[in-house]
């Protein structure tokens, strides 16, 4: 057990309970946040102990999240981004990376989490071009017909889904998950795109063994949190257009190819880009 304070021990009685981890602080703690508690900070430590550089995937993530952005705002000029399980807090959240690029782009943040939602409208009062709202992302016909949803983009123009880190929180079959892209992707229009980052159980013999044992501490301690095989993963992006380079580790997108690494731990989390074919 962490012999940490909990950071917040005002807030034991606002609707959740401290002493069950939750995804979205363990993920706060592998990047070294501090909107955690000892429940959380737990299953970290049993991640540390057997993959001493796991909190690297989590940064990995990151990362790549801000390098989408900004190419997606950028280079694509996409200027509504819905981000599908916004989590806590970090340093450089989705809405700068694309403001600062375009600064007329509007952030719409989905999560369903208490806590997060809480520090995402206290941070985002003052920021008339972002939004947050309260549902559940593996439910999209729910989620699209929400008042602020339909309302806060022109659905006639392209929007970036963003779903970074959370599809491998989906309990169910990879069928039934590329179902639910599917509902997002016949949403959006032509030129959309969808950005995703996923646990992968890698091909390689020493990879997969690292991935299983890693999947049963998050099966353990949370109930969730899968690695999928690749083909599973690549089935995420239905009919639309994978960008260059594909499907590869966070931390070579877009930059460089995948390349093989004797790293297992960092090569854990791949993402890509998929974009809607057809005229705008």
């Amino acid at each position: 057990m962490s012999s940490q304070h909990d950071p917040h021990p005002d807030t034991a009685d606002v609707g959740f309970n401290i002493g069950v981890p939750a995804s979205a602080r363990v993920w706060d703690c592998l990047l070294g946040g501090k909107n955690n508690y000892a429940s959380d900070r737990e299953v970290v430590a049993a991640i540390r102990d057997l993959a001493p550089e796991f909190s690297m995937v989590a940064v990995d993530n990151q990362q790549f999240l801000i390098r989408a952005g900004a190419y997606l705002a950028g280079e694509l000029g996409i200027t509504q981004f819905l981000d599908c399980g916004a989590g806590l807090p970090i340093s450089n959240p989705l809405h700068a990376v694309v403001q600062a690029v375009r600064p007329d782009a509007k952030v719409l943040y989905i999560d369903n989490d208490s806590i997060v939602l809480a520090h995402a409208r206290a941070l985002l009062q003052t920021n008339d071009n972002t939004e947050v709202v309260a549902a559940d992302i593996f439910d999209p016909t729910t989620l699209l017909e929400n008042d602020i949803v339909k309302t806060f983009f022109d659905w006639s123009q392209p929007v970036a889904i963003i779903h970074t880190a959370t599809l491998h929180h989906h309990p169910g079959e990879a069928a039934e998950l590329t179902e639910v892209m599917q509902t997002y992707i016949d949403a959006v229009a032509a030129g959309s795109c969808t950005v995703i980052s996923h646990l992968v159980d890698p091909d390689q013999p020493g990879g997969h063994r690292v991935a299983r044992d890693i999947e049963k501490i998050f099966l353990a301690g949370l109930s969730t949190g899968w690695f999928r095989a690749p083909d599973e993963i690549a089935a995420l992006f239905p009919g639309q257009e994978l960008l260059n380079p594909g499907i590869v580790a966070c931390r070579h997108w877009p930059n460089q190819p995948p390349e093989k690494s004797d790293n297992v731990f960092r090569d854990l989390i791949v993402g890509g880009i998929g974009r809607k074919p057809g005229q705008r």
